[in-house]
């Protein structure tokens, strides 16, 4: 158990300490309403609450992890969004965390553009950087891909947490045919962040910063796929594309 709550600690502690810079700014230059702060720590219990869930294995494991993957903690990760919908419909009606489904059928359109704009970067830079075509990856590994990482990611991420900083900061700026604001970029720069972080230990914290970069990048995209369509649906068919698309080069 302590090793358990000082692992999750340490995440949720890290992450939220290199996101402090990005607060300080989003608070120095934004309008602030009296829940701003009360909205903020809502977003850094979420997250903490969130990795807590992912890191559930550790103390208690009771879905096996097919193929070596984490499906406790990523079946966890999706459940509990959908939980806090039907808890408290309020303010966290489906609709305003983005898990309906678009209202505008003509924003699906942008998920093939930019599938495709993705895959035509994507694919050359892995076979410049040095990789190779090959499917090494069994079924497990395929099944987990093109599933949990965005449907679990997408629905906390650019779901749940994206609409908290909404709210705390608003959406003030516009570019790119989407309506943003520092929510877009905390969260994108988390996303960059939690893919580099590892902190098992007060002697074992280390930060990956080329890991970092490929995250972030998709991320742009994720939270543009969000705000463009108001919904969390089209990021995670993308989320989920860029992860399968991953399993064909090693």
């Amino acid at each position: 158990m302590q090793s358990y709550l000082l692992g999750v600690g340490l995440e949720a502690g890290v992450n939220l300490a290199l996101l402090l810079p990005f607060f300080v700014l989003a608070f120095l230059t934004t309008r602030k309403s009296g829940s701003t702060i009360r909205l903020v720590l809502l977003f850094a219990v979420f997250l903490a609450m969130d990795i807590a869930f992912i890191f559930s294995p550790g103390l208690v494991k009771f879905i096996p992890s097919w193929g070596g993957w984490n499906w406790q903690g990523k079946v966890l990760e999706v459940a509990w969004p959908l939980l806090l919908c039907l808890c408290a419909p309020g303010f966290f009606s489906a609709r305003r965390v983005g898990l309906l489904l678009p209202e505008d059928r003509r924003r699906w359109r942008d998920l093939p553009v930019v599938c495709v704009i993705y895959a035509f970067i994507a694919i050359p830079a892995m076979l410049l950087l040095g990789a190779h075509f090959g499917v090494l990856s069994n079924a497990p590994t395929f099944v987990y891909e093109a599933t949990m990482p965005g449907l679990g990611e997408e629905f906390v991420y650019r779901g749940v947490l994206l609409m908290l900083l909404n709210e705390a900061f608003g959406r003030p700026w516009k570019f790119a045919g989407i309506q943003f604001g520092w929510g877009f970029i905390i969260i994108t720069a988390m996303f960059g962040f939690l893919h580099g972080v590892d902190a098992q230990s007060f002697d074992h914290i280390h930060f990956h910063w080329t890991a970092m970069i490929g995250p972030a990048l998709d991320g742009l995209a994720l939270a543009w796929l969000r705000e463009r369509s108001g919904s969390v649906w089209p990021s995670v068919l993308f989320h989920n594309f860029v992860n399968t698309l991953s399993q064909f080069f090693n």
